[in-house]
């Protein structure tokens, strides 16, 4: 499970870093991330039916997703993002449902309002450096890259049941 567990981590991290940089979220990001939640649940399934815990996780992703998705007509996010969201609360389940979506919700505020802080130092983009490399990931104009703030709710939910065991 833990081995599980680290490939989604790191797929995730991918996920934000492939966001923040190319506003694109690969497929295969996505795959991995939904395959390696497939491995905690086969390889931690104990005892009992392991359709218990599935059901209501895959009920919380597919309502991710139908919310996500509706976004995603409208124009307001990725396609990327609606599949990101999907895996993130494949993972999150109904009991972190509400945390991880609190999270998100947090992440894509601050990382939005410090795209519209960055702005006025955009003049200062042209003279390259590290703060020209931050400012052009950061241009509000690219559009907020929502798979950050996705990617960190979903790390935040693999991690915690981890964190809170005794």
């Amino acid at each position: 499970m833990l081995i599980c567990s680290a490939i989604a981590v790191v797929a995730f991290a991918a996920a934000a870093l492939r966001d923040l940089t190319l506003r694109q979220i690969d497929n295969a990001i996505v795959v991995i991330v939904a395959v390696a939640w497939g491995g905690t649940v086969a390889f931690g399934s104990g005892s009992g039916d392991v359709w218990d815990g599935v059901v209501p996780h895959l009920a919380v992703a597919a309502a991710a997703f139908a919310v996500m998705l509706c976004l995603y007509i409208f124009g307001g996010i990725g396609g990327g993002d609606v599949k990101l969201a999907a895996v993130v609360f494949l993972w999150a389940g109904p009991d972190l449902a509400v945390p991880t979506l609190t999270l998100v919700a947090l992440t894509g505020f601050v990382l939005a309002l410090a795209m519209l802080c960055l702005r006025p130092l955009r003049a200062h983009a042209d003279r390259g450096g590290a703060l020209a490399s931050v400012l052009v990931m950061l241009d509000e104009r690219r559009g907020v890259p929502y798979g950050v703030a996705l990617a960190l709710g979903g790390i935040a939910a693999i991690v915690s049941p981890w964190l809170t065991q005794r």
